[in-house]
């Protein structure tokens, strides 16, 4: 659920119309995804779980949430009572994100891949050590960089409507990388992200 038009808050009627769709869209279980959206930094208090808990009077919230870093991040593991099930990030071998998969383990929070394949950049794409692994596995540089994101831990959805594409990005469960592979592709981190812009 994304309030973007006013900002941090979310509005109670908002979550209340989403507890009245509860028994026909999400049956036990209503899962409310706190995101970030581009605001001024002066932006109040991200949202308290305690509060939205209080209003749903519902089961389960499972908390998602996009792009947050240092401080705000910070915030929402000190205030919420439920740690955050998934962070999307900006996430692929040239920008591996280590230091954050790392302090977010104690939580069990998984990383989900955001621009998991550089978004077509030929230059990863075209990775000699991407090139020599298809070889030898008769995939595509694609499937082994989603291979390696698979063994990673990462939670990833490679955007396409080609069906070609579809299906190759499906066809990661029949081969897997080395531990000395893994290691080769880990080493080609750089920490240069495409887009700069975080909360």
């Amino acid at each position: 659920m994304t309030n973007r038009a006013n900002g941090w808050a979310m509005k109670t009627s908002t979550i209340k119309a989403i507890v009245k769709l509860r028994g026909q869209v999400y049956g036990k279980f209503l899962k409310v995804a706190i995101e970030t959206w581009f605001v001024p930094i002066q932006a109040p208090k991200i949202v308290n779980t305690n509060d939205i808990k209080k209003t749903l009077h519902t089961a389960v919230i499972s908390i998602a949430l996009r792009k947050f870093k240092d401080e705000k991040l910070d915030e929402v593991l000190a205030a919420a009572t439920i740690k955050p099930a998934i962070m999307q990030v900006e996430l692929r071998p040239y920008f591996q994100q280590a230091d954050l998969k790392a302090r977010l383990a104690p939580y069990g929070t998984r990383l989900e891949s955001w621009y998991p394949l550089g978004h077509g950049d030929a230059g990863i794409l075209n990775e000699p050590l991407f090139t020599e692994l298809a070889a030898k596995y008769q995939k595509s540089n694609a499937q082994i960089i989603l291979r390696w994101h698979v063994q990673s831990g990462h939670i990833v959805f490679p955007k396409t409507t080609n069906p070609l594409h579809m299906a190759d990005n499906i066809a990661l469960f029949d081969f897997e990388l080395t531990n000395e592979e893994m290691a080769q592709v880990s080493a080609l981190n750089s920490n240069t992200r495409y887009y700069q812009r975080v909360l």
